[in-house]
């Protein structure tokens, strides 16, 4: 169902490419204006239906998250093949509708899923401009490309048996050594919880270079660009906790922090007709930089009454791949998949009770994980202006 601010959103993007097609920028011939609608599937799961008391996994809760299907609307601008600005809005095609929320987190402006992904790169254009010696510091700093993603979802859930709930707003108290507003949920209740999950990217252009895939027997070559910078990502999320109670799971609605190293490569032009592909690596742990992943209670007390040497860390790899096919001069068709593996670890410290000094350190104990797979799945048509 099309709204009001799904039509304002096409009706910018289509007068920006508009503008595109009509202003030679620089008097640059090779400047081109595209305009894209898509048909996306995003799949996420946070990862809340088990918890183990010994060996013996339970499932205490059925969840479905929604907003999976949306549609999908990017403008992108490219020189010469290179991509200078792009950016994408997805909204969903029906609205999800309001449920009793016993956690109590926007759910009344809720929607299913809402994405937005910005970046803009400057090199290729300033390569061409100002060639001259003299512009080499300034051309270094364009080399620098920052890009914005945010997405929301929605996790409608059931429990079948009672939970200990911890929220975000819970604090963990000094003097009692408890959790001052953890809450048991009794069984058979209907739940609503969201999450959102937002990223920054800063990163430097190293190289450019090559990559060969070989599908069907055929070996297509990828020009990419290497990138490595810093990244911040944050997911305000329901997830699993640490441990249970006397037999009783654990949920927490918490903030998971990461920031520290990326390393990607980028598709120099995302239009080339055939097999793309990005991909990149995303690392950081809080025992490098002394500083907490994880934003809860739960982990607070876990901190201070179970374990003061804990830390967390961060790790994450994806690619986006797509096959472009030309229907026309001006007419266009991707089929695309993008696909990550992300998680979040709890570690304490090994034992190192009789180590001699020449063996190895013993690697630290893996506590608690929180695993990921976001997965998408697209259909676009692109119109070149």
């Amino acid at each position: 169902m099309l709204t009001k601010k799904t039509v304002c959103i096409a009706l910018i993007f289509i007068g920006f490419n508009f503008l595109m097609a009509q202003i030679d920028l620089f008097n640059i011939k090779s400047l081109n204006g595209y305009l894209d609608m898509s048909v996306l599937y995003l799949n996420w799961d946070p990862k809340l239906e088990s918890f183990y008391e010994g060996e013996v996994a339970h499932d205490f809760i059925d969840y479905k998250t929604v907003g999976e299907f949306s549609m999908n609307l990017k403008t992108h601008l490219a020189y010469n093949g290179y991509s200078l600005f792009k950016m994408s809005y997805t909204l969903p095609l029906e609205n999800t509708p309001e449920m009793k929320n016993i956690v109590e987190y926007n759910s009344k402006n809720a929607s299913g899923l809402e994405n937005l992904k910005i970046f803009l790169i400057l090199d290729p254009i300033a390569n061409a401009l100002l060639p001259d010696k003299e512009w080499r510091v300034f051309r270094y700093f364009l080399r620098w490309r920052y890009s914005y993603y945010q997405r929301k979802f929605i996790t409608n859930a059931h429990n079948d048996d009672a939970f200990y709930f911890i929220p975000q707003n819970a604090e963990y108290n000094d003097n009692s050594g408890y959790i001052d507003g953890i809450e048991l949920i009794p069984a058979d209740q209907d739940m609503i919880w969201n999450t959102e999950i937002i990223e920054h990217k800063f990163t430097l252009k190293i190289l450019d270079f090559d990559s060969k895939s070989i599908i069907n027997g055929e070996t297509y070559i990828v020009p990419l660009t290497l990138r490595i910078g810093y990244f911040s990502v944050i997911q305000h999320q329901p997830a699993l906790g640490f441990f249970s109670l006397n037999g009783t799971p654990l949920l927490m609605e918490g903030a998971f922090l990461a920031q520290g190293l990326i390393v990607e490569g980028v598709t120099i032009n995302e239009l080339s007709n055939g097999f793309n592909m990005d991909w990149y690596v995303k690392m950081y742990s809080g025992s490098d930089f002394n500083t907490n992943l994880i934003d809860n209670a739960l982990y607070d007390f876990y901190k201070n009454e179970v374990n003061t040497d804990a830390w967390s860390s961060y790790l994450a790899m994806g690619f986006n791949s797509w096959w472009n096919m030309q229907l026309s001069s001006n007419l266009s068709a991707t089929l695309g998949l993008d696909f990550e593996i992300n998680a979040f670890y709890l570690y304490t410290p090994a034992e190192e009770n009789g180590r001699k000094e020449e063996e190895p350190e013993p690697e630290p104990n893996l506590i608690w994980m929180l695993r990921q797979y976001p997965l998408g799945l697209y259909f676009r048509i692109g119109y070149n202006f």
